[in-house]
């Protein structure tokens, strides 16, 4: 076990909580196993959900207490809630403003000034772009927790998060990023031949800048560690990709298929090809067939869809529609990182089909999953499976049972925890 006096200070824009998308689930996994590796771990969190519903009100999960302490930019602390008063002042203070403003005009005292319509909009804090750098209000809250808190050793989540704890023009303790994925490179499914995409969502320049000052990267899988060891020889690079929890289930006994998402393009493209064009092949050959569809990719689906499909929305806990299903289907197009959608369905033990995309990160259990990459292929093998409840059990097991030997939270994150300690062992501060 480390030594429990190492400190590292996790910097996030995104949820660092299970339950908020697969990125949240991810590093909720990797705080967890730190933290019973001896780590002691503060979280500055910069983007909180919305607060309006709440009064400014947010209280985080209770389970995360047992694995690390919390600040949340601009947020007070009050006991173990934060609490946002602009929430409640600044709407209080337009309103007193307005009346103020309406006596004097009332009074002839004020004169409604004349718009600016050469002016752009008027400046002020706003929530930043997926993808988009540091703010200052970020890099101001990561340093002065830095500063305060003195930690050994700081990870930034996601690449654009790292000038936040260092620059050219600063000195902070040594860092690592956890990349989740590479931004510039992009794997594609077309016409069934798969081919990579660079520069789709980033350029390799940007990406290049905004990992530069970290001492060391965490890739969540094998073939990015290597794309990032190619970016910098001169970096350790570890890849932890995402373990899986295994949680068994009872054998499905209906032609249930599952699909669960949020509401990334991608997410639908994949999905309405398989409604289009294999769903029809899949109802034809079963009837009774349903494809149960999850997650926030309900909310983008057309009202009408076809015979079978039933959109189950937001679902807390999946694994009651884990349960009903005999096939879980990732009919993904495009993408980067680790698909923590099919993790999720291998550790319930159920058989899933997906494309060479899906696949990237997960070649170890290549020959457990079913892999397809058009309509027919797709169709194909998902009536085979339902035509053998018995032999798919056994594939969901097969994945399970892999999977534990080769996804389990040692296997994927004793090299994070690993590296952290080198870089905390390292000492003082990196200029």
């Amino acid at each position: 076990m480390a030594d429990p006096q190492i400190k590292l200070l996790f910097a996030t824009r995104t949820s660092p909580f299970a339950g908020a998308g697969g990125s949240g689930t991810y590093v909720f996994d990797v705080l967890r196993y730190l933290s019973s590796q001896g780590f002691v771990i503060r979280v500055v969190w910069t983007e909180p959900p919305d607060l309006l519903p709440s009064a400014g009100w947010y209280t985080p999960p209770p389970e995360s207490r047992k694995f690390f302490s919390l600040e949340i930019m601009d947020l007070l602390q009050i006991g173990n809630r934060f609490w946002k008063p602009s929430v409640i002042w600044l709407p209080f203070k337009a309103r007193l403003f307005h009346f103020i403003k309406t006596i004097l005009r009332t009074l002839g005292l004020w004169r409604r000034p004349e718009p600016n319509r050469s002016a752009g909009a008027a400046p002020g804090p706003a929530t930043p772009e997926w993808g988009e750098g540091s703010t200052a209000a970020e890099v101001k809250a990561v340093r002065a927790a830095v500063a305060r808190w003195q930690p050994d050793v700081v990870v930034a989540n996601y690449a654009w998060m790292s000038a936040s704890v260092r620059d050219a023009s600063a000195s902070a303790p040594h860092f690592a990023v956890l990349t989740h994925d590479v931004r510039h490179r992009q794997l594609h499914l077309q016409d069934g031949k798969v081919f990579e995409k660079l520069g789709d969502h980033m350029s390799f320049d940007l990406e290049h800048g905004m990992l530069a000052p970290a001492d060391a990267l965490i890739a969540i899988q094998q073939t990015e560690a290597g794309v990032f060891s190619r970016m910098f020889p001169e970096k350790k690079i570890v890849a932890a990709p995402m373990s899986a929890h295994i949680q068994p289930l009872p054998v499905a006994t209906e032609n249930v298929l599952l699909f669960v998402g949020s509401n990334h393009a991608p997410n639908r493209e994949g999905l309405l090809w398989f409604i289009n064009e294999a769903w029809p092949i899949v109802r034809h050959e079963f009837p009774d067939a349903c494809l149960f569809v999850a997650g926030g990719i309900c909310s983008v689906l057309p009202v009408a869809l076809p015979r079978g499909v039933v959109k189950l929305g937001h679902v807390p806990d999946l694994s009651a529609a884990y349960a009903k299903a005999r096939v879980v289907i990732a009919p993904i197009f495009q993408g980067s990182g680790i698909k923590i959608k099919l993790l999720e369905a291998i550790g319930y033990g159920r058989a899933c089909v997906t494309t060479s995309v899906g696949l990237e990160g997960l070649e170890v259990l290549r020959a457990e999953l079913c892999v397809a990459d058009t309509a027919a292929e797709f169709a194909r093998v998902t009536v085979s499976l339902l035509r053998d409840p018995a032999g798919t059990a056994q594939r969901g097991t097969a994945l399970q049972e892999k999977a534990q030997v080769c996804l389990s939270s040692d296997a994927c994150y004793r090299p994070v925890a690993d590296l952290l300690r080198e870089l905390a062992a390292r000492g003082g501060a990196h200029s």
